[in-house]
């Protein structure tokens, strides 16, 4: 019994143990969005995440904004638009859930279910190196991370949407 047990927590420590650790991320990403005809557009910005489900997405190529995730509250802030969109969700969009969530499927290689979305997710040496889903358009999405830095202090304030005074607000 007592060899059933670790063998049982050794395996869950394997399968689960880079997220468990993971306690904050920053890193630049690569996003490429392929759309069903197959046309592709690519995003390049940086990434802040932080425990327990905050995140920050500055992107910065081909068009500047910040989209803020605080727990169910989506902030995207669109300086080309002078405009901000204040969105509520009813499920989480954690980062950090649905890595928990990852199950191993090869060396690297982990997926994760976060409700009807399945997510496939590289890692290396417990860092994340790249994200893959499909979104509710049939899109393929794939983010690449680089220049990551793990589990070091990142600031609340960081997380708060700063939206200037004479943007248009709309809320969902």
């Amino acid at each position: 019994m007592k060899r059933l047990l670790l063998l049982s927590v050794l395996v869950s420590t394997s399968l689960f143990g880079f997220a468990d650790a993971l306690k904050s991320i920053s890193a630049d990403f690569t996003q490429t969005i392929t759309d069903d005809t197959n046309k592709t557009i690519t995003y390049e910005g940086h990434l802040y995440a932080a425990r327990p489900d905050m995140a920050r997405w500055d992107y910065v190529k081909p068009v500047e904004k910040s989209v803020y995730v605080v727990g169910h509250k989506v902030t995207i802030v669109e300086p080309e638009l002078e405009q901000a969109i204040v969105k509520t969700f009813r499920d989480e969009i954690d980062l950090f859930k649905i890595l928990s969530k990852a199950r191993k499927t090869g060396p690297d290689t982990y997926l994760a279910t976060h409700g009807s979305q399945r997510f496939l997710i590289k890692i290396k040496d417990s860092i994340p190196m790249a994200l893959s889903y499909q979104d509710a358009f049939e899109n393929r999405i794939r983010i690449r991370f680089s220049r990551q830095k793990i589990n070091t202090k990142l600031s609340a304030s960081l997380f708060r949407p700063v939206i200037p005074e004479d943007y248009d607000l709309l809320t969902e």
